[in-house]
């Protein structure tokens, strides 16, 4: 099997609701669970920021289906890789809280206390994303 793990961020509509992201989870929750995949979400300041892990074939699919879904836009890939285990394996989909971002955590991993995506590392993300779900 190759494990790999895929990381993107994108911009969610404006009419994202909390019950929304709740949909989007316990959809993802069930299907994740059918596929051996895991992963991490977060919604936060109008960016979508997930990194599943999964089978590559699997992963491929999924991303397929993300690119299309009408809830986001400008998707962008950050990386897709060959992993050796899993680092979000007690969770079919986490959530990540959002609550617990603050301007030091943000500047912790990113050159700006305004969090933007586009200018962090994918590995500022990852780690970010990880820390949020301690």
């Amino acid at each position: 099997m190759f494990l790999s793990e895929l990381m993107y961020y994108s911009i969610a509509n404006e009419d994202i609701t909390d019950e929304d992201l709740d949909n989007i989870l316990e959809v993802a929750r069930n299907a994740n669970k059918e596929r051996n995949v895991t992963g991490a979400l977060l919604l936060y300041h109008g960016f979508f920021i997930q990194c599943v892990e999964g089978h590559r074939d699997i992963l491929n699919q999924l991303y397929s289906s993300i690119i299309h879904d009408a809830r986001h836009c400008d998707v962008r890939l950050l990386r897709f890789r060959t992993i050796e285990e899993r680092t979000f394996d007690q969770w079919s989909m986490a959530k990540a809280d959002s609550s617990r971002i603050t301007d030091s955590l943000t500047l912790h991993y990113s050159p700006d206390k305004t969090f933007n995506p586009a200018l962090m590392t994918p590995e500022q993300l990852y780690r970010m994303l990880a820390r949020l779900l301690r």
